[in-house]
């Protein structure tokens, strides 16, 4: 879903997985945004595995990439918690997708190219220079401050434990 565009623009330094989404979420509130990855390349086999909860999903589905995305992974039934020294402390009984973090970063930037979010390898942000013009109102800042804190108050009412380990319906996945 892309917007009329605007004199708005961002940049957004980094692409692995929150920025292809920011700059899809940006392009629909009518922001110009384009993405700078250090790396001079994707590197679309990096990292181990992570499960995607449902409210990530939702995410996903907001921005009308849910199946493709979640094509690249396969289905938890439960995900266990274990301390330091492998004792269980608890189940999570929810159906999570368990993906391999390189193909989650490579559907997220097809996706975001794909909405005509320009994504640019082998650039590394050097320097800020704030001035008057670009900082941001009083009110401006204020809004700012608010959307992000009631937003970390909802991520932190989901967080618990480090999930060390996943039951799919193949048996169970432990990360090394």
């Amino acid at each position: 879903m892309n917007q009329t565009s605007t004199d708005k623009k961002a940049l957004i330094v980094g692409c692995g997985i929150v920025g292809p989404v920011l700059a899809m979420f940006l392009q629909r509130a009518g922001i110009d945004a384009v993405v700078y990855e250090g790396r001079p390349e994707p590197d679309d086999e990096a990292g181990y595995f992570l499960n995607l909860a449902p409210n990530g999903v939702a995410v996903l589905d907001t921005l009308d990439i849910k199946d493709e995305v979640i094509g690249h992974g396969a289905p938890t039934t439960s995900i266990v918690f274990l301390n330091h020294r492998g004792k269980q402390l608890d189940v999570l009984p929810e159906t999570t997708i368990l993906l391999k973090r390189g193909l989650l970063n490579k559907a997220l930037r097809e996706a975001a190219i794909r909405s005509g979010v320009p994504v640019e390898f082998g650039k590394r942000l050097k320097n800020v220079q704030v001035t008057r013009s670009t900082r941001p109102s009083p009110a401006s800042r204020t809004a700012l401050r608010q959307k992000a804190t009631s937003w970390w108050a909802a991520m932190a009412s989901t967080r618990g434990p480090v999930a060390r380990s996943c039951r799919t319906p193949h048996g169970p996945s432990t990360r090394a």
